[in-house]
């Protein structure tokens, strides 16, 4: 958790405060300082999985039981270096509000309280690739099939997070699309960064096969 102005045990975190921990790491810090802390285990592969739900008590029990019961996991244990984290972000409608005054909602997130959700999984022979990425995907599709029972699922994919086989794009909404297509017109008429530069989601075709032209 991070608090953004310089305070000392921030009131926003007193119910917190109470819960026994094995180690604190809080204080006052840099952006480059949190981040060069973090430990992540020195694995040389990794795969990223993401999904998205509006925060209830159930969805977060319901997603507990996943990551520490589900037989997905008894492969990625199997696998040498197999490892996995979770990683949950809480966006608040004041961010999509404000995203939005100021320039719009090319995402197309609803204005709900919501739950960017990352599965993080480690490994490290290439052997195992297609192995691990299979499972984490599994894990990943019982977490949407279990926030849409609960009727909290909300279909944003979050690009940071989410694996090179998710159709981040299509997420945005048509109308989200159409905007950024507008802005790729303006300031990508040559498609340098749609032909040219490796990687990533790229815009995809309209039904005439065109980028929005």
């Amino acid at each position: 958790m991070v608090y953004l102005k310089p305070v000392v045990n921030a009131s926003a975190f007193a119910p917190f405060y109470s819960i026994p921990t094995t180690g604190d790491t809080t204080k006052i810090q840099s952006l480059t300082q949190m981040m060069s802390g973090q430990q992540v285990p020195p694995l040389p592969r990794w795969d990223w999985f993401a999904t998205s739900f509006r925060p209830t008590a159930s969805i977060y029990q319901k997603i507990a039981d996943i990551v520490t019961k589900a037989p997905e996991l008894a492969t990625i244990q199997s696998t040498a270096g197999g490892s996995l984290a979770i990683g949950v972000q809480p966006i608040n409608t004041n961010l999509i509000r404000t995203g939005k005054a100021q320039g719009g909602n090319s995402l197309g997130l609803k204005n709900v309280n919501q739950t960017w959700f990352v599965l993080d999984a480690g490994w490290i022979s290439s052997d195992a690739d297609a192995m691990i990425h299979n499972v984490t995907r599994a894990l990943n599709t019982r977490i949407g099939e279990a926030s849409k029972a609960e009727g909290v699922y909300e279909p944003y994919e979050f690009m940071n997070d989410a694996s090179w086989d998710q159709d981040v794009i299509s997420r945005y909404g048509v109308e989200g699309k159409r905007n950024m297509m507008q802005v790729q017109r303006k300031y990508d008429p040559n498609l340098v960064f749609q032909k040219l530069v490796p990687g990533g989601w790229k815009l995809p075709k309209d039904d005439y096969g065109e980028y929005g032209y």
